[in-house]
């Protein structure tokens, strides 16, 4: 695939050096990485970058090593195990519901039907870090052999780092610890890895060094966090998949209704170049009517939410917040009621379906709602001090090909030429 850096503006908001991470295999150690998730952070007033890696491994467990390249020594700790389970959570669109009566047969709306995204996965443990000052390889050969952590096939990688000026931040991980020691066959996460440093380098995204550790695709959720909302470049723009979501929702929006979030004013901005991005994404083999898997399977990035931080948002990091508009208890006072009394029920139903008429002419778009179990908002509660007032959340999502994973890419402004893209992502919209 072309990777092309023009037209979308690049834009040094993130600086750094933000990457993957170099997979390293210990003795007996048979682990792929099967997604990835990063949320990328700057903080402008400091210059001090936080980000976060998170990585899911399927295969034979035992000791592996990640290297995280940084331009300068950063400081290296563990999160809270809960922190991307949070952050899913945070970022859950919202739908339009009208209240529901489980008295006269509607179906609840509950939280549990919704499952924490780590279920099922065991937890890869942090042992020992340690960060390398740029050309100090050899250090690092010698600290991989104490540990029988194998370099092979990766020396190439490791020295378009090493000989450079990254320091390079070895994270030494054990599956020996979940008791799955030698087993054939596990599915772990490593717990989330947060490294901060200072830095006025442009953010660039090294894929290559994810490369020797994957086999076939990749998914990789991003959360992106800056002043401004943020996008991949060019050819890996949201842009292809948001502006088809975005016309076949208003297709669907009521005569007169525009789009909600700003999401109508970027249609309407970018009509002038709705031929250009056609052609572009029927050139890349994006079909949106039969499907948006291009050629050879690339498939567009996808806009999954966005928003500019209030401080309500943020106040749902401290359990103080709201995270949805209530709907009426329409079946309030009711619930005993004996379903084979023909006369109670009757009565019941009047008054039921009364509250609902008052309810959908109080608010006839709905109330915007949405569910998190008790496991999700105690994992919210991991990103307080990381999302800040003011700045711009974005989370994408991306499955990369092999093919795509031999280049390094930047993060850019969201936008298209020199058109700005500040619609915000918070609820479902209307699809056909």
């Amino acid at each position: 695939m072309r990777i092309r850096f023009i037209s979308l503006g690049c834009f040094a908001l993130l600086c750094g050096y933000t990457q993957a991470g170099i997979l390293l295999q210990g003795e007996g150690t048979g682990l792929r990485i099967s997604s990835h998730q990063a949320l990328l952070s700057f903080d402008a007033s400091s210059d001090i970058h936080t980000w976060c890696m998170q990585y899911d491994l399927g295969g034979k467990g035992g000791a592996f090593v990640l290297l995280l390249p940084t331009p300068m020594r950063g400081r290296i700790e563990a999160a809270p195990g809960g922190l991307f389970d949070g952050l899913m959570a945070f970022t859950r669109l919202k739908q339009r519901e009208q209240p529901r009566s489980v008295l006269l047969g509607d179906v609840a709306l509950t939280a549990e039907a919704v499952a924490a995204e780590s279920q099922g996965l065991m937890e890869a443990m942090l042992v020992e870090h340690r960060a390398f000052a740029p050309k100090r390889a050899r250090e690092l050969y010698s600290w991989l052999a104490d540990r029988r952590v194998s370099s092979k096939g990766r020396e190439s990688t490791i020295a378009e780092f090493a000989l450079g000026d990254w320091y390079l931040n070895a994270l030494y991980f054990d599956t020996h610890y979940m008791g799955r020691a030698g087993a054939a066959a596990i599915s772990a996460r490593t717990v989330p890895v947060v490294i901060s440093f200072r830095s006025e380098r442009p953010a660039v995204y090294p894929l290559r060094s994810l490369r020797s550790g994957v086999s076939g695709q990749l998914p990789v959720t991003f959360y992106l966090h800056g002043s401004t909302k943020l996008d991949l470049p060019d050819d890996l723009s949201y842009q292809f998949a948001w502006l088809d979501q975005l016309r076949r929702a208003q297709g669907r929006m009521p005569r007169g209704e525009a789009l909600p979030w700003g999401a109508q004013a970027w249609y309407d901005q970018m009509a002038a170049h709705a031929g250009s991005v056609a052609g572009l994404a029927k050139a890349l083999g994006f079909d949106f009517e039969r499907g948006s898997t291009g050629a050879s399977g690339i498939e567009p990035t996808r806009l999954e939410w966005c928003k500019r931080l209030t401080s309500t948002d943020i106040s749902l990091t401290t359990g103080d917040g709201s995270y949805s508009e209530a709907l009426p208890n329409v079946d309030e006072g009711y619930e005993g009621t004996d379903r084979s009394d023909r006369v109670a029920m009757s009565d019941a139903a009047d008054e039921i379906e009364r509250r609902v008429a008052r309810s959908k002419a109080f608010k006839p778009e709905g109330y915007l709602w949405r569910v998190a179990s008790d496991q999700e908002f105690k994992a919210i509660g991991s990103l307080r001090g990381l999302l800040k007032e003011g700045q711009v959340l974005t989370r994408l999502r991306r499955r990369f090909q092999s093919g795509e994973l031999a280049q390094n890419i930047e993060i850019c402004r969201a936008g298209w030429d020199r058109l700005t893209d500040e619609s915000e992502y918070v609820e479902v919209l209307p699809a056909r």
